[in-house]
């Protein structure tokens, strides 16, 4: 986690899954939880965020510009047609979908009964028992890998069930 050239290779990768898909925003607080916890608050770790952001943005206008150059090209499959800027904004921002999110507490209320009422479906009985055991072992053994992962599970819970959408359960994923 220390080493530097991995988090500017993370940057990068970091930046062509927000190209694909917004929701990578969701593994974000996790992803703070490492950096921090390895390098600290401090000036030097803030430095080198600096650093990761301009290569990610970089590398995120890199990505946009092939969506919007590519758009241009009338393919065949040209989800949103971001062939102008503010076309390209409306995608990149999930325009289409900007009503759907914190709609109201009864959406999420729907979302979170459902959610638990599937658990046993989504899981099977005999895979819930491991991953009990899982989240046990990874809570003595590896308390990093256990808070990055119930940061994420957390975050995107608390993110997804507020969402109105019918395929819920792939929000749900992480």
């Amino acid at each position: 986690i220390k080493n530097n050239k991995n988090w500017i290779y993370f940057s990068v990768i970091l930046a062509f899954g927000f190209s694909n898909h917004m929701s990578m925003i969701f593994l974000l607080p996790g992803i703070a939880y490492l950096y921090f916890i390895s390098y600290g608050f401090n000036k030097l770790s803030f430095s080198k965020i600096v650093i990761m952001l301009g290569v990610f943005f970089f590398t995120l206008l890199i990505s946009y510009s092939f969506i919007l150059i590519r758009a241009n090209q009338n393919p065949l499959l040209n989800w949103g047609n971001p062939s102008n800027l503010r076309n390209l904004y409306f995608h990149i921002s999930g325009q289409q979908f900007s009503g759907a999110m914190f709609k109201s507490s009864k959406i999420a209320e729907f979302n979170l009964i459902n959610f638990l009422k599937s658990i046993p479906f989504e899981f099977a009985f005999g895979t819930l028992l491991f991953s009990i055991i899982g989240i046990v072992y990874s809570f003595i053994k590896v308390k990093r890998l256990f808070f990055f992962i119930f940061i994420n599970v957390v975050t995107t819970f608390s993110l997804a069930i507020n969402y109105n959408s019918r395929d819920i359960f792939t929000y749900y994923l992480l």
